[in-house]
């Protein structure tokens, strides 16, 4: 009878300890992934960041630009005699538009970003929980697939 104790216990911790030991295996693994994924988005956000930088000085170099010819313009009208404060005042008048619509932009371009950060956060929330809940399923298919 002792035999039959013994090899039934050694039986159930054997059974029991690769269970486990599937269980940490899977456990780890997720963890590696959720990790993964967070470098991944702070990435993709860096990214995302480095490309309206890079946006916004293409804009700011062309309205340095933009600046420079209506001054030259401005002078030119000036050294020209009459007329020339009407044709500046409207000058003035355009590029303080221009200005304006660029400062628009640049704000309108922030709360989209800010918007789209929130999504992908949210998404990403979203993916770590159905990926918790497919690695559930999958141990538990294996579970019933074995008995």
């Amino acid at each position: 009878m002792d035999n039959v104790t013994t090899v039934i216990v050694t039986i159930v911790t054997v059974l029991f300890s690769a269970g486990a030991w599937k269980f940490y295996e899977k456990r780890i693994q997720l963890k590696s992934d959720q990790m993964k994924d967070k470098k991944d988005d702070q990435n993709m956000y860096r990214d995302d960041l480095r490309s309206r930088v890079r946006n916004l000085e293409t804009l700011l170099a062309e309205s340095y630009h933009e600046k420079e010819k209506k001054r030259e313009q401005a002078l030119t009208i000036k050294g020209g005699g009459g007329g020339g404060g009407r044709k500046k005042r409207r000058l003035r008048k355009k590029q303080t538009a221009r200005v304006n619509t660029l400062k628009t932009l640049i704000a309108e371009s922030a709360q989209e970003k800010d918007t789209m950060r929130e999504q992908i956060l949210s998404l990403t929330e979203e993916v770590g929980v159905l990926r918790t809940k497919v690695a559930f399923l999958e141990k538990e298919n294996e579970r019933l697939r074995n008995i």
